[in-house]
């Protein structure tokens, strides 16, 4: 092997030292498509919050939710009052369940 593919091959097994989430949608019309939600709390891979919600046909994508917009906190806040199994938390690669995060 040469040096250039050793050097790719190193870099490939190192952990991603960037946010999942580069641009965040932040109008409230979105909310009444989210099917899932995962809440990724900060980490050495990323220091901030981050809210990745699954949504439903006719856009099944995922999109990253604005954390400091006042409907995705109350968005959040009454899925877990309910005791919804659709939020999923993300600490240190562990998942938890219906735990409040503001």
């Amino acid at each position: 092997m040469d040096n250039r593919t050793v050097t790719l091959l190193c870099l490939s097994l190192l952990p991603s030292s960037r946010c999942r989430c580069i641009k965040t949608q932040s109008h409230p019309r979105i909310r009444h498509l989210v099917t899932k939600v995962k809440i990724i709390a900060p980490s050495h891979r990323c220091g901030k919050l981050e809210i990745i919600a699954a949504l439903k046909d006719p856009h099944p994508n995922e999109v990253c939710l604005n954390t400091n917009a006042p409907w995705v906190k109350r968005f959040i806040n009454r899925r877990l009052a309910k005791g919804e199994s659709t939020l999923h938390f993300i600490v240190n690669s562990d998942t938890f369940t219906k735990k409040k995060v503001y």
